[in-house]
């Protein structure tokens, strides 16, 4: 669990991912072509806006990700919606080149990297690296 939302419930993270004084952006990502489609929220609401048709439209469903940017506790946050038990198809290169992305958009830093539970997925992923050289 990232610092910054452990005393948050699950549920109090999702409401805040959505609330509109909070969130920044909204894209998606097409990891076979590194490519990003972000929006200003002020442009679109949500992932099923009608910007995001051609991009969803001309990619590879297989190879998506979603998620949001927003601010919380004056913190730059970039959210990645887990696939399901708090997993994200992102390796851990996939991460920092879609984080690299979102902050040159921003022109800012983005202060943490989380999935829709909370967890610090930068950290998840060194854990990840860490096990598999260390099994082998």
């Amino acid at each position: 669990m990232s610092k910054l939302f452990e005393e948050l419930s699950p549920r109090q993270i999702l409401d805040l991912i959505h609330n509109p004084q909070h969130v920044i952006g909204v894209w998606w990502y097409e990891i076979k072509n590194r490519e990003l489609k972000y929006f200003n929220a002020n442009e679109v609401k949500g992932h099923d806006d009608k910007q995001f048709d051609e991009f969803l439209k001309n990619s590879s469903k297989r190879y998506l990700e979603k998620g949001r940017v927003f601010k919380y506790n004056n913190k730059i946050v970039l959210l990645v919606y887990s696939t399901g038990f708090g997993k994200t198809t992102l390796n851990g290169d996939e991460l920092l080149t879609l984080l690299n992305k979102i902050e040159k958009i921003l022109g800012q830093d983005v202060s943490e990297v989380i999935n829709d539970r909370g967890e610090n997925l930068l950290e998840r992923k060194i854990a990840e690296r860490l096990l598999k050289h260390f099994n082998g």
